[in-house]
């Protein structure tokens, strides 16, 4: 992300002499800066100041003074990086944050965790740190991640407008259901960018399928960070707020199809004689290995069907009876039915 969409504590020689002996604190918003002083100078106007270069990194870099009048020249040699708030720590905010941690998107001491119950934080592990209150959060946060449950999501987000200046200071992150993007902004006064996505609970386990789409003000920096955020917990793609409703119905709610599909193939074991575990087992390992050779061939699923389908065999006579009991259109018709559920609750 690039330097002009976070804040930074920064060291810079003063304008009078080549020492790096004063500490401010900078936002950088667009080429405009402000320094607040941390000790005993006044403030400076750095209005005219242009960034050379960018860093995702701590790293030196330059912020020339183009004020004709002026001929301060600031040398960058350490930043903070952004902090991310976690609002809600959660089964799906814990595994969103430490996913993330794990392959390297940001790391643990740059997360500033909120939980009514403190045990939740704490079982994130060391290095993560605890805001004091959900204003604290918000405030010292340059990326919030909005993982609570939809019916708070507007009395958070009405604390913004207070606590943020402007919508470059803040990128709102939110997985809760059906709390439309036009809600959340008109919640903050559009004082943050927003960004709503519809995760899924595989994500626990590292294997999550997610979508995501961007508020009015999101840039595509705001979207870059979002795909590595939960590409880091399984697949994500960028898909329009419309289509939020429909990947709700698939991957959000298809887990649980899943889990019923594989309870009955294990039923229809146990019922012809083989022990539960035993069945149990082979029916889960059996629609994980289905679902690998999907994802791994780039096929579809019909081709690697009839390739196991033999004439007048046992395959094609268990596909007989699944097409009796309208399998098929079954699963199609649960998509459908958890999609237009996901509608009416964003109404």
């Amino acid at each position: 992300m690039p330097l002009t969409q976070r804040c930074y504590n920064l060291w810079f020689p003063k304008f009078d002499d080549n020492r790096v002996d004063d500490i401010f604190y900078f936002k950088i918003l667009g080429s405009h800066l402000t320094a607040e002083p941390k000790g005993r100078y006044q403030k400076q106007n750095l209005s005219h100041a242009e960034v050379l270069g960018q860093s995702d990194s701590i790293g030196k870099q330059s912020i020339r003074n183009t004020d004709p009048d002026s001929t301060a020249h600031l040398n960058l040699v350490k930043t903070s990086p952004m902090t991310i708030g976690l609002i809600g720590c959660g089964k799906m905010g814990s595994a969103l944050t430490l996913g993330a941690i794990k392959k390297g998107v940001f790391e643990s001491h740059q997360v500033l965790a909120y939980d009514p119950v403190p045990e939740s934080i704490a079982a994130l592990g060391d290095g993560i740190l605890a805001a004091g209150s959900l204003e604290e959060a918000i405030q010292g946060s340059d990326i919030l991640l909005l993982c609570v449950k939809p019916y708070q999501v507007a009395e958070i987000l009405a604390k913004v407008p207070s606590l943020v200046e402007a919508p470059d200071e803040l990128l709102v992150i939110s997985i809760a259901a059906g709390v439309k993007i036009e809600t959340m902004e008109a919640s903050c006064e559009n004082k943050a960018r927003i960004v709503r996505t519809m995760p899924n609970t595989p994500a626990l386990v590292g294997e999550g399928a997610a979508a995501f789409a961007l508020g009015e003000q999101a840039t595509g920096a705001d979207a870059d960070f979002t795909e590595k955020l939960l590409g880091s917990i399984g697949i994500v793609y960028e898909v329009k707020e419309s289509l939020l409703d429909t990947v709700t119905g698939l991957s959000g709610s298809g887990p649980a199809y899943v889990y019923t599909f594989i309870e009955a193939l294990a039923d229809g074991a146990l019922l012809e004689g083989l022990p539960r575990d035993q069945a149990l087992a082979l029916a889960t390992q059996t629609v994980l290995g289905a679902a690998r050779m999907v994802a791994d061939s780039g096929e579809l699923p019909s081709l690697l069907r009839d390739r196991v389908t033999s004439p007048g065999g046992t395959t094609i006579a268990g596909l007989a009876a699944l097409e009796e009991g309208a399998f098929r259109s079954s699963a199609i018709n649960a998509v459908k039915a958890a999609t237009e559920k996901a509608r009416e609750l964003g109404r």
